[in-house]
C-alpha cells in the first residue's frame, strides 16, 4: 500500500546560506586542523623570517608563537566553534572566530612558504556567513530570539536572500577569475601551451623523503615585471599527491599527449575567467557551478587535490529550485511504504 504524505514548505525555507552554514564548517574545520598539524610539523616554525604574512603581521606576537600549549588551544577552539556554528548557538560569533583562526593559521603556514588555495575561498565564505542576515535563520539563536519576542516556538525561515547569495556568488566568481587571470599574467600567456599543466601532473616531489625534496627559491636578481613580490622565482615545487600507481601511470600517459594538455589548459582558463555567467540566469549558474565541481573532481582524480571545500560551496550555491521544478508556493515530499 502506498501512502502519500504532503509537507507544504515555503520556497523561502530553502536557504543556500543556511545550507552552507550547516555543511561547510565540518570540512572547513578538518582542513584547518590539517593546516595546524602541518604548521606544528616544523620544529623551528617560530623562527621563520617570513612568519609575519599579510594577515598576522598586525596580530599580537602572542598569537603566532605556536608553542605546544597553543596547539591544543587552537585545536579545541576550532572544534568547539565548529559545533556552535553548525547548530547556530552564538552562531555569528562562532563563524567570525573560525574565520579569524583560519586567517591566523593559514597565514602563518604561508609564512613557511606553503600556499594552500584550498582554504582561501572557504575562509572568506565563513566570514561572510558571520555577518549576512539570513545565515542564522535555522538556528538556536533564531529560536531564542523568537521566544524573546513572544512569537510561536518554531523555526520560520523567511526573508529575501537573493542579494546575499549573489554576494557569495560574486566572491566565488572573483576567486576563479583571478586564478585564470594569474595563469595568463604571470606566465605571459605560456600557461596555455600545456607544458605547465604537464609539469604539475608529472611532478612527484611527494615521493621523495623529507630533506631531499625540491624547494622553493627566490632570487631578487631574477625579478621581472610579472613578479608577485620582490623575489623572482628561481624554482618551485607543486606536489602531486596521487598515490595510486595505476593512476600515476595514466597521468604519465596523458602527459605525453600535448594536444590533450593544451585542450585542458585552455578549458581550465576559460572556465575560470567565465565565472560571471552565474549572474545571467539560473541555467547558466547551475551549468557553471556543476562544471567547476567536475573540474575539481578531475584535479582530485589526477593529482589527489580534492578541493572539497570548493565543491561543497558550489553544490550549496546551485539553484536547486529550478532543478527539481518546485511549485511556486510549496512542494511535496512523497513518502512510500
Amino acid at each position: 500500500m502506498i501512502r502519500f504524505m504532503e509537507f507544504k514548505i515555503k520556497l523561502e525555507s530553502f536557504n543556500p546560506l543556511v545550507l552552507l552554514r550547516l555543511i561547510l564548517p565540518f570540512f572547513f574545520a578538518k582542513y584547518l586542523i590539517a593546516q595546524l598539524d602541518f604548521l606544528y610539523s616544523f620544529a623551528n616554525r617560530s623562527g621563520y623570517e617570513l612568519s609575519n604574512t599579510w594577515i598576522n603581521s598586525f596580530m599580537p606576537t602572542r598569537f603566532i608563537t605556536f608553542n605546544d600549549f597553543d596547539y591544543l588551544t587552537y585545536k579545541y577552539l576550532i572544534l568547539a566553534f565548529t559545533i556552535t556554528a553548525v547548530i547556530g548557538f552564538m552562531g555569528r560569533i562562532s563563524l567570525f572566530i573560525l574565520s579569524m583562526l583560519c586567517f591566523i593559521i593559514v597565514g602563518s603556514v604561508e609564512g613557511l612558504g606553503a600556499f594552500d588555495h584550498h582554504m582561501s575561498l572557504s575562509g572568506q565564505i565563513i566570514f561572510a556567513l558571520s555577518v549576512l542576515p539570513s545565515s542564522m535563520n535555522f538556528s538556536f539563536d533564531r529560536l531564542i530570539l523568537n521566544n524573546m519576542r513572544a512569537k510561536k516556538n518554531r523555526f520560520i525561515l523567511r526573508g529575501n536572500v537573493k542579494w546575499e547569495v549573489n554576494l557569495l556568488l560574486l566572491m566565488l566568481a572573483l576567486t576563479y577569475f583571478t586564478a585564470g587571470l594569474s595563469k595568463l599574467r604571470y606566465s605571459e600567456g605560456k600557461w596555455l601551451d600545456g607544458s605547465t599543466l604537464g609539469f604539475y601532473l608529472e611532478e612527484r616531489t611527494m615521493d621523495y623523503p623529507v630533506g631531499k625534496q625540491q624547494l622553493l627559491f627566490g632570487d631578487a636578481n631574477r625579478q621581472t615585471d610579472f613578479s608577485k613580490d620582490n623575489y623572482g622565482f628561481y624554482s618551485h615545487t607543486y606536489g602531486n599527491y596521487q598515490n595510486s600507481r595505476l593512476l600515476n601511470n595514466l597521468i604519465a600517459w596523458l602527459s605525453e599527449h600535448r594536444y590533450f594538455l593544451i585542450f585542458m589548459s585552455i578549458a581550465t582558463v576559460l572556465l575560470e575567467l567565465s565565472g560571471f555567467v552565474v549572474f545571467i540566469n539560473e541555467r547558466f549558474r547551475n551549468v557553471y557551478l556543476l562544471s567547476a565541481i567536475l573540474m575539481h573532481l578531475s584535479i582530485g582524480f589526477l593529482m589527489g587535490l580534492g578541493f572539497v571545500n570548493y565543491r561543497v560551496i558550489c553544490l550549496c550555491l546551485m539553484e536547486w529550485k529550478s532543478l527539481i521544478k518546485l511549485h511556486k508556493d510549496n512542494f511535496t515530499f512523497l513518502q512510500t511504504k
